[in-house]
């Protein structure tokens, strides 16, 4: 039985990974925890403190860990230099010889590292993996299906919005809404990534082909699902790159404060020039062609259908 372990599996991306090995069976599913927990609905917990390298690795060790997968949200130096100190703490560790770094989102290339810095951190790492004898890969997958059944979809995912906004019918669409996207759920993605754990060889890119469509279809689709039409604004690609985006009164706080409209305003700026969709060569639904994933009809239609 393989053993895994899961750093941030609390965290809402991390929470998704976990119910997906739990559900896929056979497996040993740890949580790395910085305090202790008793072992609950198929989860033990396995305490760590990521700053001290050593005694991670001793950890890893003692519990026999294989595969250790990172689920921390990587948004600060901080946050980076955990994710660090675990690649460090795997290699050391003589049963650990898997890795995958948090980065389950788009790909994040050289050429994009001006635009946020969470390009360089995901870069940092596999800059580090290359120095250990670790197997390792990253999860790229898109956005999230989930942010459009919210709050009747059941998801570990916080409240966020992209583009679209069911409840209160309107979207604000980069550009002229052309540039495609992927969006998968994040139940799917668990679903994946423990099946991923079944597979003997990782590229070190991990593609998750869902849902592609451009913003003007999943709008389309939005307004089908609830009968009516939506207020659509298109921003140019110029307003969002200046940190400016329709209806930010109208968005979720994200503790960014007076900083939360430029964050948004990137993010849909990235969707506009097509860095959202994801690599379609040597995919997982490939090699895992047996999943059936859900689609974003789906979604709206189980969440919205007939309120």
């Amino acid at each position: 039985m393989a053993i895994i372990a899961i750093a941030g599996g609390t965290g809402p991306v991390g929470k998704c990974i976990v119910d997906g090995l739990v559900q896929h069976g056979g497996y040993k599913v740890f949580v790395l925890s910085r305090r202790e927990n008793l072992p609950a609905s198929g989860v033990n917990y396995l305490l760590a403190q990521y700053a001290d390298i050593e005694a991670t690795a001793q950890a890893l060790q003692q519990a026999k860990i294989d595969t250790l997968i990172c689920a921390i949200g990587v948004r600060d130096e901080k946050a980076s230099e955990a994710q660090t100190n675990l690649i460090r703490a795997s290699h050391i560790s003589s049963t650990t010889r898997r890795f995958i770094v948090s980065a389950y989102d788009k790909l994040q290339v050289p050429e994009h590292a001006s635009l946020t810095p969470r390009v360089k951190y995901t870069l940092d790492a596999l800059e580090e993996l290359e120095k250990t004898d670790l197997s390792y890969t990253r999860v790229v997958n898109g956005l999230f299906l989930d942010y459009y059944g919210m709050p009747h979809w059941k998801t570990p995912l916080h409240p966020w919005l992209n583009a679209v906004n069911m409840e209160k019918k309107w979207a604000v669409i980069p550009g002229d809404g052309s540039a495609q996207a992927d969006f998968i759920t994040s139940q799917d993605l668990g679903t994946f990534i423990g099946r991923l754990m079944d597979l003997e060889h990782w590229d070190k890119v991990s593609s998750i082909v869902s849902n592609t469509m451009t913003m003007n279809k999943l709008v389309e689709l939005a307004e089908k699902t609830r009968g009516c039409k939506f207020k659509v604004v298109h921003d140019s690609l110029d307003r969002l790159k200046s940190g400016k985006i329709s209806f930010i009164e109208e968005f979720p706080p994200i503790g960014r404060g007076d900083g939360d409209q430029a964050y948004f305003a990137l993010i849909h700026y990235q969707i506009g020039l097509g860095y959202y969709r994801v690599p379609n060569e040597n995919t997982l639904n490939e090699r895992l062609s047996d999943i059936v994933v859900t689609s974003a009809e789906e979604v709206m239609k189980r969440s919205w259908g007939g309120r």
